[in-house]
């Protein structure tokens, strides 16, 4: 349901039976403002995009799952890419003041301090907002005299499809991109971008079909609707017995 970010929706939302739990929000800014809410009501919350590590904390966030893993895992494998092909010498661009592209930036910093197999040319943050077009510009101009041809652009796609353009219209050429998963397979590179990428190449999570969802569903739903069922159900499903419990 779409609750247009009002308390008293939020609040008939999960005091509305017979609810068990939320799907979404998506990105990291909203989980972080709606988790709160729905854990002091013991409402289980499954994000499927929102990756920061600020999640991992458990504590803080015991009803939150999410079906994507952690920045931290991505970080990882994206430092395990430079040093398979033996970049290290590489340039560190981030997007602009998001959460996403933040924290991006200090785990790739972290990783480089503790792995001290590649280092940063540039390393900057690239901000799209109008007022910043200058210091945009000169992130730019850095890339295009930089010795270091790889490039990491740790950002949400709106933000690289800015950066491309403006590379672009830069003369940028022949450089390869080391890709974050929100932008490396959703993009739609502008025209000419072709010019600036002598190669893409990032990671995005591995999409695997579950055998078994549709058939908890399909259970669940039987078993609210039908007490004879549900009376056999709960012997078998410690999950269903613990939710029919606490209603």
């Amino acid at each position: 349901t779409r609750c247009g970010g009002s308390a008293q929706a939020l609040s008939s939302v999960a005091t509305s039976p017979p609810l068990i739990g939320v799907l979404g929000p998506m990105t990291t800014e909203s989980v972080a403002a709606t988790s709160p809410f729905f854990s002091s009501y013991d409402i289980p919350h499954i994000s499927f995009w929102a990756s920061s590590t600020t999640f991992d904390d458990i504590a803080n966030y015991p009803f939150l799952f999410r079906t994507v893993p952690s920045d931290r895992f991505q970080v990882e494998a994206l430092a395990d890419m430079l040093e398979y092909f033996g970049w290290s010498y590489v340039s560190l661009v981030a997007g602009e003041d998001d959460a996403y592209s933040g924290q991006g930036f200090e785990l790739f910093t972290i990783e480089s301090s503790r792995r001290k197999t590649f280092c940063f040319d540039v390393q900057a943050r690239f901000y799209t907002r109008p007022e910043f077009k200058d210091q945009a510009l000169k992130v730019i101009q850095s890339i295009k005299y930089s010795s270091a041809r790889v490039i990491i652009l740790y950002a949400p796609v709106t933000s690289a499809r800015i950066f491309f353009q403006m590379c672009h219209e830069q003369g940028v050429r022949d450089k390869i991109f080391v890709g974050s998963h929100d932008w490396v397979n959703r993009i739609n590179l502008p025209p000419g971008s072709f010019q600036t990428t002598n190669a893409v190449i990032g990671l995005t999570p591995r999409n695997v079909a579950s055998s078994t969802a549709g058939q908890v569903v399909s259970d669940l739903r039987k078993a609210l609707n039908d007490p004879v069922y549900l009376k056999s159900a709960v012997q078998s499903d410690p999950w269903l017995r613990a939710y029919v419990e606490k209603q």
